[in-house]
């Protein structure tokens, strides 16, 4: 069965605040408005993670519509709640910081198992509104897997790439290349 997510209520994501996943969330919900679909979609995981999410979001207001309003960002936004919860209901890891400009991923995996939230992995994120074919989830995910690979491999890379037109996110792991002895 698959899991039930409320997108304008993903706060049980931890080490990143309410506000930030507010955003997200209610970002995502715009862009699956704007792809023509209401309030709840069933979202397929391809790739390495293979599975369905049942994906909830209530009804926005002019509001919400009018602060994401540049669908470019906000796809941005919203690819970053889906990876969140991707990460965290699929995976061993959950996202623990932002990481900087420059480094060629976006956030900071650590395993949820472990007391430590140590920098274990790393995330990188891409949406797609419209997805076609020369826009693919797949191509993105090629571009975004040579991307990262240009700077320092040694932690995990998870690469997650939404298409809101399509209700799908490719999900593509890395292994960590390991330092010659």
């Amino acid at each position: 069965m698959a899991c039930e997510i409320q997108l304008t209520d993903i706060s049980q994501i931890p080490h990143l605040t309410s506000a930030l996943m507010e955003i997200s969330g209610k970002s995502a919900a715009v862009c699956f408005q704007e792809t023509g679909y209401q309030s709840k979609i069933e979202h397929n995981i391809s790739g390495t993670i293979k599975s369905k999410m049942i994906l909830k979001w209530e009804k926005l207001t002019k509001e919400d519509i009018n602060s994401f309003y540049d669908l470019h960002e906000a796809t941005e936004w919203g690819a970053s709640a889906i990876a969140f919860v991707i990460i965290h209901n699929f995976t061993e890891y959950e996202v623990i910081k932002r990481s900087r400009k420059g480094t060629g991923f976006d956030y900071y995996l650590g395993n949820h198992k472990s007391e430590f939230y140590q920098e274990t992995a790393k995330l990188e994120i891409s949406g797609i509104l419209h997805v076609t074919e020369t826009n693919s989830i797949k191509s993105r995910i090629n571009e975004k897997v040579k991307q990262a690979e240009r700077f320092e491999n040694e932690l995990t890379l998870f690469v997650v790439v939404t298409g809101f037109s399509t209700k799908e996110s490719g999900v593509y792991y890395v292994p960590r290349k390991r330092k010659n002895a």
